[in-house]
């Protein structure tokens, strides 16, 4: 990765305006027409000089999707970004199982970290070398991967597969291994959450996490793997929404100057790009206005202020951070240094991007993963043996906010049992040949999830469960289980690690 150079810079500094100069901190959404170009108001927010967007919202926006629909679209946002003073537009995304999390089909669906912490750090090497080759080849230069939390907290309700364990050595070795690989591909890999969110047990998305963590585990839990992937070189970290008052920080981290300078730039070394973590979440939200948080994250030491808005709010947005500049409460020297970062980020090799990933979803495939199943079927049922004329119901809760099953769930369980498939509820248990009974829960079965078991295990039909959350739960006593990291606290299921379950839990045969 290489360096702008700071003639370059100060000369990009001096040509902007100080609109310019705000908006170019900015991290926002990006949106689309019918087409898939970017929309009318995209291209004005680019042209007023926005630094960062989210690539294109194809899981937000119904029409067309894709890697072939994200590279043009792409292509497009870069081509008008850097029209202006001649800076591209950085254009980030999630990737937490892969393209796809991003592009709603394409690309290859890769196991969650949960699941990669099981087995040797070099799979997780290989899984971020294919990651980062795939959004490269889409026109994506900034992955917001690795999750490298220590999950210490039991009860963390939204870190839960994302993260690699709850051991630090095991993140940090599986932490710096996803980046080597990530970033051989060019793209700017983004280790969150600092300093650390493991130990939480409040969703930040939801409310403000207070922690109550001690300065020893603070030192050697929490903090180590983000040491170790500085020293390895990663390009950009994401900060924390929460509070830390065991530790006297009394401060949001995020808006934390003890946190993002003193502690990351100036203890731990870090001198790349330091990006909020979303500042629409309600652990900011919901105490402050997005002009406050991009101020208290800008004099905290961030680099980027992810309001994560659409294109039409961003006008007002800088109305107001104009006119609280001149009202002298923003120091031009952290917008400055700020600035500079961003502009750097940019001035890097990436070479030629390689082919375009497959329009339809493929599943990473290595022998490790059959093995990261853990299996409780002390009676031997397993796998259900079944006709190809039967009917599977699934007994699942809806992510929250929604009431579908979790993403390709039902799919992916059809296609690899070679069976009919569908939800139910629990009054239909008895229309079905065979059940099974799904849970996710982040810290654990649900009572839903339980209650579903129960309902299964009460049934005439053969049943049995998935226990598709973190490591940590529990097994089933009433019915065989198998248990594999496999689904998120959006919904977002990994067809890598689900279909060995699948294969593990269901047989299929033709008729005799």
């Amino acid at each position: 990765m290489t360096v702008q150079s700071s003639e370059h810079v100060g000369l990009s500094w001096d040509d902007a305006t100080l609109r310019e100069r705000l908006a170019r901190l900015l991290l926002i959404r990006s949106d689309m027409d019918s087409g898939g170009a970017p929309t009318a108001r995209t291209e004005e927010v680019l042209r007023a000089g926005v630094g960062a967007v989210h690539g294109p919202p194809l899981l937000e926006r119904d029409g067309p999707a894709g890697p072939s629909v994200a590279r043009s679209f792409n292509a497009e946002l870069r081509r008008i970004s850097s029209e202006h003073l001649g800076i591209p537009v950085l254009i980030g995304a999630n990737a937490e199982r892969g393209l796809s999390y991003t592009t709603r089909t394409g690309g290859t669906d890769v196991p969650f970290a949960a699941a990669l912490g099981l087995a040797d750090p070099s799979l997780s090497e290989s899984v971020g070398r294919t990651v980062g080759a795939e959004f490269a080849a889409t026109g994506y230069d900034w992955v917001f991967q690795p999750v490298i939390d220590v999950r210490t907290a039991v009860h963390d309700p939204v870190i839960g597969v994302r993260a690699f364990g709850a051991d630090p050595d095991t993140v940090a070795e599986h932490g710096v291994a996803f980046v080597r690989g990530l970033q051989s591909a060019g793209v700017l890999a983004t280790a969150k959450h600092f300093p650390g969110h493991g130990d939480a047990e409040v969703d930040s998305h939801l409310g403000l996490p207070v922690i109550t963590r001690s300065r020893a585990d603070h030192e050697n839990i929490h903090l180590e793997p983000f040491r170790r992937v500085i020293d390895a070189g990663v390009a950009s970290i994401m900060t924390a929404h929460l509070l830390l008052p065991e530790l006297q920080i009394d401060e949001i981290a995020t808006f934390s100057r003890e946190i993002c300078t003193d502690l990351l730039r100036g203890e731990l070394g870090f001198d790349g790009l330091l990006v909020t973590d979303s500042l629409r979440m309600a652990a900011v939200a919901e105490r402050t206005g997005y002009a406050q948080a991009y101020i208290s994250s800008l004099h905290a030491g961030c680099d980027v202020m992810n309001i994560r808005c659409w294109p039409d709010e961003v006008d007002p947005l800088l109305d107001e951070l104009e006119r609280r500049y001149r009202a002298g409460e923003i120091h031009e020297t952290a917008l400055h240094t700020a600035f500079t970062r961003v502009v750097n980020a940019t001035q890097r090799e990436m070479g030629e991007p390689g082919p375009l990933p497959s329009e339809a979803t493929g599943t990473y495939v290595d022998s490790r993963l059959p093995q990261l199943l853990e299996r409780h079927d002390p009676a031997g049922k397993l796998p259900l043996r079944l006709d190809r004329s039967s009917v599977i119901g699934v007994l699942v809760d809806s992510p929250r906010d929604t009431d579908a099953p979790p993403l390709s769930l039902l799919s992916t369980i059809e296609a690899v049992a070679g069976c009919g498939v569908r939800r139910i509820g629990v009054e239909e248990i008895e229309q079905v040949d065979a059940i099974l009974a799904v849970s996710y829960g982040q810290a654990g079965p649900t009572p839903t999830e339980i209650e579903y078991v129960e309902h299964a295990a009460a049934a005439s039909r053969p049943a049995a469960s998935l226990i598709a959350g973190p490591p940590a739960a529990r097994p089933s006593e009433m019915l065989p289980t198998i248990m594999v990291p496999t689904i998120d606290v959006f919904g977002m299921a990994s067809r890598a690690t689900l279909a060995p379950a699948v294969e593990a839990l269901v047989q299929v045969t033709s008729r005799s």
